[in-house]
């Protein structure tokens, strides 16, 4: 994905006493850039060429990839420019302050100081999401840290307290990867083995930039019903995807986890509801395939074996009426 930057940058040196620096320098992707915020220009060099743009307003981010670029402006402009300088879209104004902004082959995405989130598809010159509002996500004490678009045009923001999300198109809406910073260090592990593979939710995981370390304080009850949410909520999201092989991934780390936990009441919940529903597949798996895995890891559980009789033996009356 495309790689951002915000101002103030300059080489060794992010303080906030650069902020009324006019001269300014960055290097991002291999692209060099060097904006004069007080004559309004940027020159920006890649490999062997270079170019000098004019701007309209005082630059507030930038971001580069391997093959393109977009500068914004403190007015709300936006150019989009290829590795050659030559502009990509008409430069536009979307009437907002620009905070953030992420590039990714022929995608551009932005955050306002609304806040709000545009995405334009750049080659086919259309905005694919508007004005998308993040005003709920915003607290006292929760701002956005990054921003990121893949080439698919999916886009992630993540928050200071590690919550990240990212739009769904299809939903219309904002859905929530999770909030790492306070749930059950066992969801870290589970999170670290589920996201290894370039899958449909593995690869919006890897988009989140921040080193997500483990939870702070002894587990309890909260905790471990966030870690559950958090939980439930990956298994959704590949359901929603038709991400099989997540989905079964993420099932499997959840009843890990109940079992370590001793949550009998959800297992035998979870359980029932398969049994209710023994002749419908779960990403691909018969129910009762789903069952006697679920009774594989709560065998292990001493605490659990009331559970484990209970529904071992429904599972053999079943098989045994077929």
């Amino acid at each position: 994905s495309g790689i951002n930057a915000e101002w103030p940058l300059r080489p060794g040196n992010n303080s906030e006493e650069d902020e009324h620096l006019d001269r300014l320098f960055a290097v991002i992707s291999g692209t060099r850039f060097e904006v004069d915020n007080e004559k309004l220009w940027v020159r920006i060099s890649r490999g062997d060429s270079s170019w000098t743009s004019a701007l309209y307003s005082r630059v507030s981010c930038l971001a580069s990839d391997q093959s393109s670029l977009v500068l914004c402006c403190r007015d709300g402009s936006l150019h989009v420019m290829d590795s050659l300088g030559n502009h990509l879209l008409p430069i536009i104004n979307i009437g907002s302050g620009i905070l953030k902004c992420a590039i990714a082959e022929h995608f551009a995405a932005v955050v306002t100081d609304v806040p709000s989130v545009y995405v334009w598809d750049v080659k086919g010159r259309r905005c694919k999401l508007k004005n998308e509002s993040l005003a709920s996500f915003i607290t006292s004490r929760r701002v956005i840290t990054q921003l990121q678009i893949n080439k698919e045009g999916a886009v992630v923001v993540e928050f200071n307290d590690l919550t990240s999300c990212y739009y769904d198109y299809c939903l219309a809406s904002w859905m929530i990867l999770g909030r790492a910073g306070d749930v059950d260090d066992l969801w870290f592990k589970e999170l670290g083995r589920n996201t290894k593979q370039d899958t449909k939710l593995a690869v919006l995981h890897k988009m989140i930039q921040s080193e997500n370390g483990a939870s702070r304080g002894a587990p309890d009850c909260a905790q471990t019903l966030r870690t559950v949410l958090l939980m439930e909520q990956q298994i959704l999201i590949c359901r929603h995807l038709n991400s099989v092989e997540e989905g079964r991934r993420w099932l499997m780390s959840l009843l890990r986890f109940l079992v370590s936990k001793s949550e009998e009441d959800r297992l035998r919940r979870f359980l029932q509801s398969v049994i209710t529903n023994i002749n419908d597949e779960m990403f691909g798996i018969s129910g009762t395939e789903v069952i006697k895995d679920a009774l594989k890891l709560i065998s292990t559980n001493i605490n659990l074996q009331r559970v484990y009789v209970e529904f071992k033996q429904q599972i053999e009356w079943l098989e045994n009426r077929k």
